[in-house]
């Protein structure tokens, strides 16, 4: 995914998926999707992303994945942003800046605070491009 080598990601953590499915692992499973929803909004596939975080959502709890859960946060604020839901999207940012805050995760905390800043400029949202497009 970092690559942006999205099919290859989606092939990977699909089977990721089916792994986690099969030891019957909630954690893993809940990553795979929240990485996957990840994928399908990088790749404009916005209402496919934020169904999928939002079963990675039923799935996690910031004590057992903090990462996935966070990344599913992100990814749904994301999708609103592009779908037009600015305001969705900064509550969910809020969100994750403040479990940021109490884990004392730097990089999420910076990355929290720029997303809400481009959250609270709604006209950048319908300029903004994704990866695929």
């Amino acid at each position: 995914m970092l690559l942006h080598e999205y099919v290859e990601a989606e092939r990977c953590l699909q089977q990721a998926l089916v792994y986690f499915r099969t030891a019957n692992d909630r954690v893993g499973q809940g990553s795979a999707l929240a990485s996957l929803g990840h994928v399908r909004v990088w790749t404009c596939c916005y209402q496919e992303g934020i169904d999928l975080a939002r079963r990675a959502l039923d799935l996690l709890t910031p004590i057992d994945n903090w990462p996935g859960y966070y990344i599913s946060l992100d990814t749904l604020a994301a999708a609103y942003l592009k779908t037009g839901r600015p305001g969705d999207a900064a509550e969910l940012w809020q969100q994750a800046h403040e479990m940021s805050l109490t884990r004392r995760d730097r990089e999420r905390v910076v990355r929290t605070i720029h997303n809400l800043g481009v959250a609270y400029q709604p006209s950048t949202a319908s300029t903004m491009r994704c990866a695929a497009c």
